[in-house]
């Protein structure tokens, strides 16, 4: 066989069983994620690495809680808790003076959340497939995440629209853009349940499931096991945190 012709057979048949990596890179799968993610998850599995996408998400959630300082003021001044006037001062000068030097364990807060979803992402794909691989699940996670920030941007773009100063209950600074706002009188577990089922936390989901599924070429099915405990773990991270400020 000629040594051209055999060249272009073997060209062929490389092209026909390859899923090349698309054009683009950080900046288009930033776009992506939210109108085509399917880019992205061939990116991600042509090894795009998630410290690409940790930046920005970092960047964009440093923004967020600088911006939601004057907020967490705010939420105290309602003195909810009872204070008296002079704990009251006391407390809100020191939050707005040491309130800042928060900003520091934002990376570190962020890192953790990924890794401990990426791990226990990576653990039980492995479970079902024996095909998953840390790095991909940990760029999945990272840049699936931008769809949970976008969430928390329009939350407080909501919140910053209102007088700060007029506000007189902690409920008015925590917006319900899901299906909690179809039961405002809802407390506890199912307070919780609601607050886990907003649009964007269901978009994160069927991005997360659709992601596992084409990157590690499994079936939905068994892709929507990890994101299922994923989601439970959310649920009661939500359930114990809300506990958490109710004794606050």
């Amino acid at each position: 066989m000629d040594e051209n012709v055999g060249n272009g057979v073997e060209k062929k048949i490389v092209e026909v069983g390859s899923d090349p990596k698309p054009a683009g890179g950080l900046f288009a799968s930033l776009i992506d994620i939210f109108i085509e993610p399917s880019k992205v998850f061939r990116r991600i599995d042509a090894g795009m690495q998630w410290w690409k996408g940790f930046i920005p998400l970092l960047i964009i959630n440093l923004v967020i809680a600088w911006f939601s300082l004057p907020v967490q003021r705010a939420a105290v001044a309602i003195n909810e808790r009872g204070l008296s006037t002079e704990e009251l001062e006391r407390t809100l000068e020191m939050m707005k003076k040491f309130g800042p030097l928060g900003l520091i364990v934002v990376p570190i807060v962020i890192i953790i959340i990924l890794l401990i979803s990426a791990g226990l992402t990576n653990l039980l794909v492995n479970i079902i497939s024996a095909k998953s691989d840390f790095k991909k699940c940990l760029s999945l996670v990272t840049f699936a995440g931008f769809i949970a920030v976008l969430e928390q941007l329009i939350s407080l773009i909501i919140i910053m629209s209102k007088d700060l100063s007029a506000v007189e209950s902690v409920a008015e600074l925590k917006p319900q853009i899901g299906f909690g706002a179809l039961f405002p009188d809802l407390e506890g577990f199912g307070a919780a349940l609601m607050q886990s089922l907003t649009v964007f936390q269901i978009w994160y989901f069927i991005v997360f499931v659709f992601g596992l599924a084409s990157i590690f070429k499994i079936t939905r099915k068994k892709a929507a096991v990890p994101a299922v405990v994923m989601w439970l773990v959310g649920l009661v991270f939500i359930f114990i945190s809300q506990k958490f400020s109710s004794m606050g």
